[in-house]
Formats: structure tokens, C-alpha cells, sequence
């Protein structure tokens, strides 16, 4: 194992070295969390929600888009008619929808059992989703 020398070491960091009172905050000092910057104070466990520092409350859900190609034009007013309640909320809440959808192979299985559960999709729907996944 070979022996460094101090005059080997650049010289910033020679003087970080040097300085103890620096080389001590770069050990240990913390740098400020994540969490800090975040809204959420706590989550509280038994009614799976937030408490947000100004003392709202917040709860997030996960949504699985559906695939309204192979749909028949019957499933989709259904399935339409059924998110309405989440759009009308009352005054005093807020509803936020992040969406996030990442690209689709045609090799993937997913596809294949989303395609095979809709045996009659409207023509339509059934040439675009057919161009989706090419």
C-alpha cells in the first residue's frame, strides 16, 4: 500500500484537511431532507391519509387506466359514468390527477389480455388501437 503525502493531495482539499472545523461539517453535518421540502407533515395509518403542515388532509389513490380501444361503445359510457363522482366534490376539496403512462410493447402480455377481454370493440376503436401498439 503506498503512502500518500499532503503535498500530493490538491490543494482544496489539502486545506479542507487542514481545517478541522471543516473537515468535521463535511463528515457530519447532515445536509437538510427531502422531507423538509415536502407538503406532507404525517401520514396517519388508520385512514390511509396525509396531514399536510397547513392541517389539510390529503389522500392519494392509484387509478389503472383503462384501455377504452377495444372497449364497445357501451362499456365506455359505462365506465365514463362511473368516474363522475370523483368530479364533483365539494367546495372545499381539491382534486389533482397526475398521469403517467409509459409506452407499450406489442409483445407485451398485458396487451394481449386487454385485447382478448373485449372480444367485440367497436371498429373504430379496434383500428386504433391496432395502431397503437405496432
Amino acid at each position: 500500500m503506498q503512502t500518500c503525502k499532503l503535498k500530493d493531495i490538491p490543494l482544496p482539499i489539502n486545506r479542507a484537511l487542514e481545517n478541522r472545523k471543516v473537515f468535521t461539517q463535511a463528515l457530519f453535518t447532515r445536509p437538510e431532507s427531502l422531507a423538509a421540502l415536502l407538503p406532507y407533515d404525517e401520514f396517519i395509518e388508520e385512514g390511509k391519509i396525509f396531514q399536510l403542515k397547513d392541517g389539510s388532509l390529503g389522500a392519494i389513490f392509484e387509478a389503472k387506466l383503462l384501455e377504452h380501444e377495444p372497449m364497445t361503445e357501451k362499456e365506455i359510457l359505462r365506465t365514463v359514468g362511473s368516474l363522475k363522482p370523483w368530479f364533483s366534490l365539494p367546495e372545499n376539496c381539491t382534486l389533482q390527477i397526475l398521469y403517467d403512462q409509459t409506452q407499450v410493447s406489442k409483445f407485451d402480455e398485458e396487451i394481449k389480455k386487454i385485447e382478448s377481454s373485449f372480444p367485440n370493440p367497436h371498429p373504430v376503436s379496434k383500428i386504433v388501437f391496432d395502431e397503437k401498439i405496432k
